[in-house]
């Protein structure tokens, strides 16, 4: 009876974790925030779409766009690099906005060096035009699964200057 409760439980914990990322895709960047809910961005293994998704294992809160080929049209990249010396940390900021409505995401993976883990920064900050509000939902670093950098390079998004998105 007791294995029979264990397989049950690891079969429902399996079942429910799929609605984050489904079979046919493939992890990109995913985060657990500070208050427990997760963050993933996943593309199909075909590439066929890019999609945003927020919620917990239960239950998937957004889901942001349609997962078709014109996904990819819906974020932008941006990034910055910075090296370091004795005079000032090495940065590396790279952040991936899209609108839904009158509101902007943007999920940033940040890293700053020679600093440790503690002092990268994950996250998605959320801008209301309507309210002119910001929030910000922390993700926690060691609970921190790929990374948005190779944007710079695959030719899949969009890449904006910061600048442009200070408009």
């Amino acid at each position: 009876m007791k294995n029979a409760i264990i397989v049950f439980l690891f079969f429902v914990n399996y079942s429910f974790s799929q609605s984050l990322i489904l079979k046919n895709e493939v992890l990109v960047y995913s985060f657990v925030t500070t208050k427990g809910k997760k963050m993933v961005l996943a593309r199909d293994k075909a590439n066929k779409y890019l999609v945003y998704r927020f919620g917990t294992d239960a239950k998937v809160e957004l889901e942001f766009p349609e997962k078709n080929k014109e996904s990819w049209k819906k974020f932008t990249f941006s990034y910055y690099s910075q090296w370091g010396d004795e005079s000032n940390a090495g940065k590396e900021y790279n952040a991936i906005k899209f609108k839904i409505n009158n509101i902007q995401y943007v999920i940033t993976d940040n890293s700053y060096a020679p600093y440790g883990d503690e002092d990268n920064e994950k996250g998605i900050n959320i801008y209301d035009f309507k309210t002119k509000k910001t929030f910000f939902i922390g993700g926690i670093e060691k609970n921190a699964f790929g990374g948005i950098g190779d944007f710079r390079h695959n030719g899949l998004l969009k890449i904006e200057s910061k600048s442009d998105w200070e408009q």
